[in-house]
């Protein structure tokens, strides 16, 4: 679903890298290598792929990965580096606004995104359900409503 979005693929391989290295940490069954992994990228609003989709990613390898479906309609705000970091979140409320158009219900959203929750309008706020996450594994293990 990524076509020739090479910044796509690089994030979608980055997350998979993560889930090899640091599956541990998440849980010890997992054993990553001895699985095949397919995840497939759907853009609701055919408004071209994106290429911040690397802790989306991750999530859904370890939602494959342990059997587990994440929250109903959640919408997974933020993106990680190659590192593991976590890459400072844009444009807020137009994001909010997507997700909302697209049926979003709860939102998964960087801490560090809340200095910018006074950007966010009113009704916009109310629409969601927030769930923050500190780092990609509090991110991943909230994505299942542990934690």
């Amino acid at each position: 679903g990524i076509g020739s979005n090479r910044a796509a693929r690089e994030a979608m391989e980055n997350a998979m890298r993560r889930l090899v290295t640091h599956y541990t940490e998440i849980d010890q069954r997992i054993m990553p290598k001895k699985h095949n992994y397919v995840v497939q990228v759907s853009n609701l609003n055919g408004s071209g792929s994106s290429d911040k989709i690397a802790l989306a990613t991750y999530i859904s390898l370890i939602s494959l990965a342990v059997g587990r479906p994440t929250l109903d309609s959640m919408v997974v705000l933020g993106d990680m580096t190659v590192g593991g970091d976590l890459i400072k979140l844009q444009s807020l409320a137009d994001t909010l606004q997507v997700a909302k158009d697209s049926g979003a219900k709860s939102v998964l959203l960087p801490s560090s995104a809340m200095a910018k929750m006074g950007e966010v309008p009113p009704d916009l706020f109310g629409a969601f359900t927030w769930v923050t996450y500190q780092s990609v594994e509090d991110a991943a293990f909230k994505a299942f409503g542990l934690g």
